[in-house]
């Protein structure tokens, strides 16, 4: 059978004043690091999730911005296209214009050329029979 005398009951105090000890000086100290550590590392996630929302938000309004600017360059495009197209198209007629003009000019003068050619011509051709005439009948006319 099993004697409880005295030893065991100092036992049972050391016990105590052991558990006490070790509350004390090892697990008190140990959970408030982890807690500092627990409360520490929550702020942290906290800040990385208020960075990760308001970096989510900048993107946001980045892409928004670019899809407007995107937008905006395709009206911008669109308008210098027309411009552009209205531009040539102008140009163009005033290329048709000018080589109307000089082509009325170059038939002017063609047709000047060809009245001085044929005055000329006129004149060689009368000359010509003239002289001819005078050989055969021997005299002038």
């Amino acid at each position: 059978m099993i004697k409880i005398d005295w030893t065991i009951l100092l036992q049972v105090a050391n016990f105590f004043l052991l558990i006490g000890a070790l509350q004390r000086f090892f697990f008190r100290p140990l959970r408030t690091a982890m807690q500092q550590r627990r409360e520490a590392w929550e702020e942290q996630q906290q800040k990385a999730d208020s960075l990760d929302r308001r970096l989510e938000e900048r993107m946001e309004s980045d892409r928004q911005r670019l899809q407007e600017l995107r937008l905006l360059l395709d009206q911008e495009r669109a308008t210098v296209r027309r411009e552009l197209a209205a531009e040539t198209e102008r140009r163009l007629r005033e290329t048709e214009e000018r080589a109307a003009l000089q082509l009325e000019e170059l038939r002017e003068q063609i047709r000047q050329e060809k009245d001085r050619a044929l005055a000329y011509l006129q004149d060689q051709t009368e000359d010509l029979a003239e002289g001819i005439v005078r050989k055969v009948i021997g005299r002038p006319l």
